[in-house]
């Protein structure tokens, strides 16, 4: 029952003196403790008496809460979020009630050491007020990633006010709750109310700005995005994909902005929207902002001088696309009229391009048009 209290005599990374310890103290006589120095006991807080009986342990929550019957060789977050462990599986350690739980991994701790995954685009971090979440969260795509435990900051604004950072960018985490975080594919599962996280905060709501809706929720550089909510009077700037929109226009509850990042990659695009207070805190929309493939920047490039052909089939990477720019490599380079019909196409096809890009329907047409010329030069 008191795992994690230093009197129990066992080593634990996050060890504390708890107010059962600092009543020990003073009832024994020899001491006058501090007791407003106390430090929560986390291991079973607030679940009552029915967590001290062993056959309770089957029925400790589900994956991704601290108290859940694990089976050996899972991995999760420890019973305090300190950090990711191994489940020890059902065992005849005393502290735990004979019960199964996570140990934390020596090199995987939240509060301290270096991100486990650092090539890994999940918006993780480790530090002070980093606590262990289940979560499958994958930055700029619309894939979630690998469901497991690992390490984000979050803040507490009042009792029932937890939010949770992911890559300095604040979202609203209720208690229970799966959430999604804007620009991230995959989920993160928020802790429980009886963990008490904020329990030492009023339980009155801090006025935060908050975004409701997002309209639309993709488009291309310099699309106008209007974003719904609350709160919006002091928001000074809106970030999508971490760059700074322009042309902002801000009333309490609506927010018009121009969005001014693209795409150059040959797939969609997951872009989060945030909004920045006069206190420079980030607060997260609801939603992402999708940025497909084959629009804005991607067309101007030098890789797209087959920037007509590139929109209609797709992606520059298309066998199609290969074969019409060998083509200009080996055949027109090499000639006068060739060389003159390439910089007349270089300069009109951009924007040709741009609209077949934004069309699906006339992609299939373009296609066809194609159909003969890349016929012929495949022979080549």
């Amino acid at each position: 029952m008191f795992m994690g209290e230093y009197m129990c005599g066992v080593s634990y990374d996050n060890a504390v003196f708890s107010g059962l310890t600092m009543a020990w103290m003073a009832d024994s006589g020899w001491y006058f403790p501090q007791t407003s120095t106390a430090e929560t006991l986390r291991y079973g807080r607030n679940l009552g008496c029915t967590f001290a009986n062993p056959l309770s342990c089957p029925s400790r929550g589900s994956l991704g809460t601290p108290f859940y019957a694990c089976t050996s060789g899972q991995t999760g977050c420890t019973f305090d979020r300190s950090g990711q462990g191994a489940c020890s599986g059902l065992n005849d350690d005393f502290l735990f009630n004979s019960c199964s739980y996570y140990s934390v991994y020596s090199n995987r701790h939240c509060r301290f050491g270096t991100k486990w995954f650092p090539s890994t685009n999940d918006g993780s971090t480790v530090g002070l007020n980093s606590l262990c979440f289940r979560a499958s969260l994958l930055g700029e795509s619309t894939d979630a990633g690998t469901n497991t435990a690992n390490c984000y900051e979050y803040q507490c604004f009042s009792r029932d006010q937890l939010y949770v950072k992911v890559n300095g960018v604040l979202t609203a985490c209720p208690y229970g709750s799966t959430v999604t975080v804007s620009g991230y594919g995959g989920s993160l599962t928020c802790p429980s109310a009886v963990e008490g996280w904020c329990s030492d905060l009023p339980a009155t709501p801090v006025t935060l700005p908050r975004i409701t809706t997002v309209s639309p929720t993709s488009g291309d550089s310099g699309s106008t995005i209007s974003l719904t909510g609350t709160g919006f009077a002091n928001v000074t700037a809106v970030y999508i994909c971490d760059t700074a929109g322009s042309s902002l226009a801000v009333t309490a509850t609506t927010i018009s902005v121009v969005n001014e990042a693209s795409n150059s990659g040959i797939s969609t695009k997951r872009c989060n929207i945030y909004i920045v207070d006069n206190q420079g805190r980030k607060f997260a929309a609801p939603e992402s902002y999708d940025i497909d493939a084959g629009v804005g920047d991607l067309i101007d490039s030098a890789w797209w001088n087959c920037a007509i052909a590139t929109a209609a089939y797709g992606s520059p990477m298309d066998p199609h696309v290969w074969a019409l720019r060998n083509f200009r490599d080996q055949y027109l380079k090499q000639t006068v009229a060739g060389q003159t019909f390439i910089d007349f196409y270089y300069r009109y096809s951009p924007s040709v391009a741009k609209v077949i890009a934004n069309n699906d329907w006339m992609k299939p047409i373009v296609r066809m048009m194609l159909w003969p010329i890349v016929s012929v030069v495949e022979m080549f």
